[in-house]
């Protein structure tokens, strides 16, 4: 999540964490304790992550600002993998 919480920080960038199967006190109670400042959204039955197939946790999904869906990569990126992938996007060198 501090990956997440750096590229959040960036101008042309907004994340959205989905957090699957946890209450909402347990889920305030970690961004708080780290100081997360992420816009999160509660699916506490899992209803979303079932609509989107997500078959392991995390998995990150790339959306551009017109809301068209550019890929999703399961597992965990670092930062250093999350800015190439950027670059990538703003350069145009992803195929939608």
């Amino acid at each position: 999540m501090p990956d997440l919480e750096k590229v959040n920080q960036m101008d042309d960038v907004q994340v959205l964490a989905i957090d699957v199967r946890e209450p909402k006190k347990v889920v305030q109670d970690y961004q708080d304790e780290h100081g997360y400042d992420l816009t999160m959204i509660l699916d506490e039955d899992g209803e979303l992550a079932d609509e989107f197939f997500v078959a392991s946790f995390p998995t990150t999904y790339i959306v551009d600002e017109e809301g068209i869906l550019l890929g999703s990569v399961p597992g965990m990126l670092t930062y250093e993998v999350l800015e190439e992938l950027l670059e990538k996007i703003r350069n145009d060198e992803v195929n939608n």
